[in-house]
C-alpha cells in the first residue's frame, strides 16, 4: 500500500502540470530515483510531442476533437506503466535509502508557463534533467502514437549504482 503522503504529492504534481500538458508547453514528465546523496540513479521519462502542427510549440494536447477516446488513451498509458513495472530485471539494483522527485521539462519559449495557480517554479539541477547526468543505460519502453500527440517512454540508468556510490 502506498503512503498517503506519496499519493497526495503525485496528485498535486499532476494537477499542476495538467495545464502545461494541455497547452502543449511540456516537453517531458519524469520520475527521477535519487540516492541518499541526491545523485540521480534512474530517470523514467514520458516525452510528449504534439503532432497537430509542428510549426507551433503551443498546440493543445487535448483529446477533444480527436478520433481517440479517453478510455483508449488510458489503456495506452496503463500498458506503458505495466511495461515500466516489468523492466526491473533490466536495471541494476538501487542502493538502500533512495528517494525520488517528479519533474516536468517545458519548451524554453514557454517559460514561465501560464497557469491558473501562482506557482514558484524551481529549475532542476542539470544532472537531474534528461540531457544532464551521466546515463549508461537507455531502455526504450513504448511509443504511444495517437492522432494528436505521441508519447515516447524510456528509462535512463546511471553509469554507477549500488552500495558505496555517492
Amino acid at each position: 500500500m502506498t503512503h498517503p503522503g506519496v499519493n497526495q504529492y503525485v496528485a498535486d504534481f499532476v494537477s499542476l502540470i495538467r495545464p502545461i500538458l494541455t497547452k502543449g508547453s511540456c516537453r517531458s514528465v519524469s520520475l527521477v530515483v535519487l540516492s541518499a546523496q541526491q545523485r540521480p540513479l534512474e530517470r523514467f521519462v514520458f516525452e510528449v510531442e504534439s503532432l497537430s502542427d509542428q510549426s507551433s510549440s503551443h498546440v493543445p494536447l487535448s483529446i477533444d476533437g480527436s478520433n481517440q477516446t479517453r478510455a483508449c488513451v488510458q489503456q495506452h498509458i496503463r500498458a506503458c506503466l505495466l511495461k515500466m513495472h516489468a523492466c526491473g530485471s533490466m536495471l541494476s539494483t538501487n542502493p538502500p535509502e533512495c528517494t525520488y522527485s517528479l519533474s516536468a521539462e517545458i519548451h524554453s519559449e514557454s517559460f514561465p508557463p501560464d497557469t491558473e495557480k501562482q506557482i514558484d517554479w524551481v529549475p532542476a539541477e542539470y544532472n537531474h534533467t534528461t540531457e544532464g547526468g551521466s546515463w549508461a543505460n537507455f531502455v526504450t519502453l513504448k511509443t504511444i502514437q495517437m492522432d494528436l500527440f505521441k508519447v515516447h517512454t524510456f528509462i535512463l540508468e546511471a553509469e554507477k549504482k549500488g552500495k558505496g556510490v555517492l
